[in-house]
């Protein structure tokens, strides 16, 4: 009898152990004064779980004091740190998700590290990216070739939205944002409704309606 007891005991007891343990973590409401924690995101289920890697897992002779020192550790071309096991794990710091720095994301985009203002179901941020430019010759040139343009590198700002579901990132426009409202039936046909030229002057509007309708929580120590 004592050991069915003994038996009885942790059948009932072990799930509910297990239970507690997988559901552990306090989840916090995302607000915009919602600081994350301070570290380096190798990759993006870090960031939805607020775990980058902390500084004192880093292996680098930058000081962790040193105020430029995310930028100095991601300018080397591999990162190296202790994982959650205590092995020695090394990355291409090209292939890095981002980086968190006084509590504000930054994310990889192209090569460089851009801060994301707006965090939510529909996030969004922009960067600066190169593409592939046309120069048309000067019409006051003496001998010009028009028609045949100078085909170069140019810089320019382009704004994307990014699913916190699933981490995929979009180019912010009407299309995507009209995608994206599909989750809210009633969003989604009030969007729809709008004319074209006014779902682009209410882009920015929408997004901060659909994440106030759909707030987004972070585990916290």
């Amino acid at each position: 009898m004592k050991i069915l007891g003994v038996l009885y005991f942790f059948i009932i007891i072990f799930p509910v152990s297990v239970s507690f343990g997988q559901q552990g973590k306090k989840m916090v409401v995302y607000t915009t004064d919602f600081k994350f924690n301070e570290g380096i995101y190798v990759t993006f289920d870090q960031v939805k779980n607020n775990k980058p890697i902390v500084k004192q897992r880093i292996i680098t002779k930058v000081l962790g004091t040193d105020l430029e020192y995310f930028t100095k550790v991601l300018t080397a071309e591999i990162l190296q740190y202790f994982d959650d096991f205590g092995i020695q794990q090394t990355i291409k710091t090209t292939d890095i998700w981002g980086y968190c720095r006084k509590g504000m994301v930054f994310i990889n985009w192209q090569g460089e590290f851009n801060r994301i203002p707006v965090i939510g179901d529909i996030t969004f941020f922009a960067a600066i990216i190169s593409v592939s430019g046309t120069r048309f010759p000067d019409p006051f040139d003496a001998y010009p070739a028009i028609g045949s343009p100078d085909n170069g590198q140019q810089e320019e700002i382009r704004k994307f939205l990014m699913d916190f579901e699933t981490g995929m990132v979009l180019d912010f426009s009407v299309e995507n944002v009209t995608k994206m409202l599909q989750k809210d039936n009633e969003l989604f046909e009030e969007f729809n409704a709008l004319k074209k030229r006014k779902k682009r002057n209410m882009l920015f509007v929408y997004v901060r309606r659909y994440n106030e309708r759909h707030p987004i929580s972070f585990p916290v120590d």
